[in-house]
């Protein structure tokens, strides 16, 4: 039914109950400006106590004042479906409002997390390989972690390619050739803790200076390496992809080809493919291939020591990790190959698989 023939009726009704305009608003609390406009057919109350007060004043059902009548035979079917007509309509209105407050109620979630991921999280942490390399020295496996809250430093035992004997070490950076000591002292694993705003060894300006390391050796000899840091963490990515593993296309072939083989060779020699990896175990060591990374493990398996050995096949050193957890004992070094061979360690765990792990090398 038109709004202008239910505003009419609405005129009717309140002349009816001898009612100005003026009155009736002041009956329910609305301006006359407003009891104008319901009975110009503009508007209409939409608070349902207004509606239910005015069918209590004028004597009519919400049905008869929707539609504009009052209902008699002929007109009762009508009266009936306006009213399922306006309830349908109202329906769909709540339904789409509903559905526009919930979309508009995710975009500000999403915004929200966005903005704290892009303000507080993203590029928050960072983590650096510390290298160096010389005719003499080694500095690998060295590590320096930046966050918002406390900056990390693992600086690992130099490695002496030719037997020479450090005495003393020193790192430190530069900033327009003035030098700032990080630490100095014998050669022996570091490890620095240093909170922000502490400011004692100020770790952060490792990231945009140059790094250097002093070393002093043979009792007279010394040596000075630049060192460079080779990012290898940052969360800049909101989602976790799995990255794809790429090949240069002018050895692909071969590599894929070589990997085949050694696999087929780690399969002949009782390895069992196992959550990716391929492992063999005996009673006392597990020795692990990772395939993606061509690093051959080995673990102690013993309860109460953790031994690792680690064997890049692509380089010429193997690293060796200890922990013995009844005292909290940790060794973490270096040693360096000499083509094939080993030179000379005293580690038993190092000593008793190193044959092994230097004969799976060899079928690589």
């Amino acid at each position: 039914m038109s709004d202008e023939k239910r505003g009419k009726f609405l005129q009717e009704l309140r002349l009816e109950k001898k009612l100005t305009q003026k009155q009736l608003s002041e009956i329910l609390h609305y301006s006359d400006n407003a009891v104008s406009n319901w009975e110009k057919g503009k508007t209409l109350p939409n608070n349902p106590e207004t509606l239910m007060k005015l069918c209590g004043l004028y004597d009519v059902s919400i049905e008869e004042l929707l539609y504009g009548e009052k209902k008699n035979k002929n007109n009762s079917k009508n009266i009936s479906d306006n009213m399922e007509n306006i309830y349908k309509k109202n329906y769909k209105k709540i339904k789409k409002a509903l559905s526009l407050s919930a979309i508009l109620f995710l975009i500000i979630i999403i915004i929200s997390l966005l903005s704290i991921y892009f303000i507080f999280i993203k590029g928050k942490i960072l983590s650096y390989t510390i290298q160096g390399d010389s005719e003499h020295f080694i500095i690998d496996k060295s590590t320096i972690l930046f966050t918002e809250n406390i900056d990390i430093l693992n600086f690992n035992k130099i490695i002496s390619k030719n037997g020479e004997e450090i005495n003393y070490i020193k790192l430190y950076y530069k900033i327009d050739d003035k030098e700032y000591l990080i630490f100095q002292g014998p050669n022996d694993n570091y490890y620095i803790e240093e909170p922000k705003g502490y400011n004692e060894y100020n770790l952060d300006s490792l990231k945009n200076n140059e790094i250097f390391i002093e070393i002093s050796y043979n009792e007279s000899s010394q040596e000075t390496i630049n060192l460079t840091l080779s990012q290898r963490y940052i969360n800049d990515d909101i989602f976790i992809h799995k990255k794809e593993e790429i090949y240069d296309d002018s050895i692909s072939k071969n590599k894929r080809t070589t990997n085949n083989d050694f696999i087929e060779f780690l399969l002949n020699e009782g390895f069992t493919l196992k959550d990716g990896e391929y492992e063999k175990q005996s009673e006392k060591v597990r020795i692990v291939f990772d395939s993606q990374s061509n690093i051959i493990y080995l673990f102690n398996q013993s309860k109460s020591i953790y031994e690792k050995l680690e064997l890049d096949i692509s380089r010429n050193n193997i690293f060796y990790e200890f922990l013995d957890e009844n005292n909290d004992n940790y060794i973490s070094e270096i040693y360096p190959l000499d083509g094939k061979e080993l030179k000379i360690c005293k580690i038993e765990f190092i000593t008793e698989n190193i044959e092994y792990l230097l004969y799976l090398k060899s079928k690589f």
